[in-house]
């Protein structure tokens, strides 16, 4: 364990790292699952890959293991609503698109809403920690309208 006095402040440092805001969404056997996701990034450039991270047990990481599939939605500055919506959390059986305007996509659901879509390809599961960091090779995206994506800072490293 580290000692307080040099975990307090990396804490506080590691917070400073902004990141966006998205909607992860996967589909298996017909069951479409999402939740709220702030810990993404593109990985590489040539072949274009993403990194999702997803803290063990969550209930989409049973979709897009059964899939070998993920659909990015990146929300946007305007996207409060389907930000309180997603920040809820669902179980496995929960409909977590009820209320939500929506379509199916091939790796998952877009949202309507959201200013960019981004579909990958798994091609790497990781372990880190207490979450799977999950390679995706993005083989399908487009930006929606003009909106600029959300950006979200963290008050400590400890929790989302």
């Amino acid at each position: 364990m580290m000692p307080e006095k040099i975990r307090e402040p990396l804490m506080a440092a590691v917070a400073r790292i902004p990141s966006g805001v998205g909607v992860l969404t996967a589909i298996d056997r017909g069951h479409p699952m999402g939740m709220l996701a702030s810990w993404f990034q593109q990985a590489a450039f040539e072949p274009l890959m993403m990194t999702v991270c997803v803290k063990k047990g969550r209930p989409i990481e049973s979709p897009i293991d059964g899939s070998g599939k993920f659909l990015l939605n990146i929300l946007g500055e305007e996207s409060q609503t389907l930000m309180k919506h997603f920040a809820k959390g669902f179980g496995p059986d929960d409909d977590a698109f009820d209320g939500v305007g929506h379509h199916y996509r091939n790796s998952g659901i877009e949202l309507e809403g959201a200013v960019a879509v981004i579909e990958c390809k798994v091609v790497s599961k990781i372990e880190a920690g207490d979450h799977f960091i999950y390679v995706g090779e993005a083989f399908m995206g487009e930006p929606k309208g003009t909106g600029r994506p959300r950006i979200h800072s963290r008050s400590t490293a400890a929790n989302y």
